[in-house]
């Protein structure tokens, strides 16, 4: 494991420029630590998902959904989360699901899993999953 402030020795230059390129120009979003995980959107010709795990100041592991870093190849868009990390951009906490979850009401939740199931087309996922719930008056 190596500490995140030495995370360029991972990169080949080509990426680390790209990275520095992707920061300056604002593409990363909002970074969110939940634990020892920090995640960031990056936007580029799509937008992905970068995770960084963290143990302590360590990189543990870290992914990118583009294709480049999918397998866990260091891609620009992870070496534009570590600029922004280095270059002071705080994490903001997020609130762990289950609380958030907690937190709705009866309408929220249900135009959220209407709306998760649409965008993923999981709809027939999501019937299957409500008929395996347990009747209202069962106790889980």
């Amino acid at each position: 494991d190596l500490d995140w402030s030495e995370w360029r020795q991972l990169f080949p230059d080509r990426m680390v420029r790209r990275g520095l390129d992707y920061y300056e120009k604002g593409l990363v979003g909002q970074l969110e630590q939940d634990g020892d995980a920090v995640r960031a959107l990056v936007r580029g010709t799509r937008d992905y998902q970068v995770e960084l795990a963290l143990e302590g100041t360590l990189i543990a592991d870290w992914r990118c959904t583009c294709p480049y870093g999918g397998d866990g190849t260091p891609c620009k868009h992870l070496a534009a989360v570590f600029f922004a990390l280095e270059r002071g951009k705080a994490p903001e906490r997020i609130r762990p699901l289950e609380a958030l979850v907690a937190g709705l009401t009866a309408r929220q939740a249900k135009t959220l899993l209407l709306r998760l199931a649409r965008q993923t087309q999981a709809t027939g996922q999501l019937r299957e999953m409500i008929r395996q719930l347990p009747e209202s008056g069962e106790k889980s």
